[in-house]
């Protein structure tokens, strides 16, 4: 097999490995046969926003590319979150239903033609956002109150996945993470955060008076900034200053 593609190499035709990180495929890959690229499996691509192995795994494999002079490819990109994420490893080509769907050769023409680009802004161009990760309308909206007085937009998250897909895809530089949230503890939504996105302070919302919130919020995010409300507006408000103050991401993000 060695004989063979090193006979197709010669002749100009490129080498890819598919799928790579599942199945049969292995590193001896690379010293063995004459390979130009890699395609990153899009098992991995599909979590790459919230899942703090497969980022790693596609960080590792973007990394060992570079490093043997090895094209990288992503299969699967199907989300603006994860078209950054892969941009801020340094992912040289990408494939996926957020870039195209299949289509015949005469629709690829008019596209070559019409030379399409993605929409897209660079950080700089991107309105700050604070991230409310809470399924209680009256809580966001609680919390949209208190910090109407910045200059910064508000969205929100009902689920984590969806809520780090926006860490990714947007300019968020609070994440507020509602103590009663239903899914993922504080803990494991704080710490995937600051595996993914170091740029993005995490703070803890609970609501309702001092006497039942406080116990929880000292129990579970030792650490973090954490607020209660009402109640605690000036220190939501100090947290809001200093998130802003350190809002410029890691040089890799741009």
């Amino acid at each position: 097999v060695a004989a063979r593609l090193e006979e197709l190499k010669q002749t100009g035709v490129g080498i890819a490995v598919d799928d790579f990180g599942t199945g049969y495929s292995s590193l001896a890959y690379f010293r063995r046969f004459p390979v130009d690229s890699l395609k990153i499996d899009k098992s991995f691509i599909a979590e790459v926003t919230w899942n703090v192995d497969s980022a790693e795994i596609a960080r590792a494999i973007v990394a060992m590319g570079q490093s043997l002079r090895i094209r990288v490819i992503a299969e699967g990109v199907e989300t603006v979150g994860q078209l950054r994420f892969l941009q801020r490893q340094g992912c040289d080509w990408m494939q996926g239903f957020l870039l195209a769907r299949p289509m015949t050769a005469e629709g690829l023409a008019d596209v070559v033609v019409a030379d399409l680009r993605l929409p897209g802004l660079t950080w700089e161009e991107m309105a700050p956002r604070v991230l409310i990760l809470s399924r209680d309308e009256r809580f966001r909206r609680q919390v949209e109150a208190a910090v109407a007085g910045f200059a910064l937009d508000v969205t929100h998250g009902s689920a984590f996945d969806e809520a780090m897909e926006c860490l990714s895809a947007d300019r968020v530089v609070l994440l507020l993470v509602d103590l009663r949230f239903k899914g993922p503890s504080f803990a494991r939504i704080a710490g995937s955060v600051r595996d993914l996105y170091p740029w993005v302070t995490v703070a803890a919302v609970a609501a309702g008076n001092a006497a039942t919130t406080t116990p929880i919020i000292d129990d579970y995010v030792a650490g973090y900034p954490r607020v209660r409300l009402p109640g605690d507006e000036a220190a939501l408000d100090r947290i809001l200053r200093s998130a802003t103050r350190h809002q410029e991401p890691l040089r890799e993000y741009r």
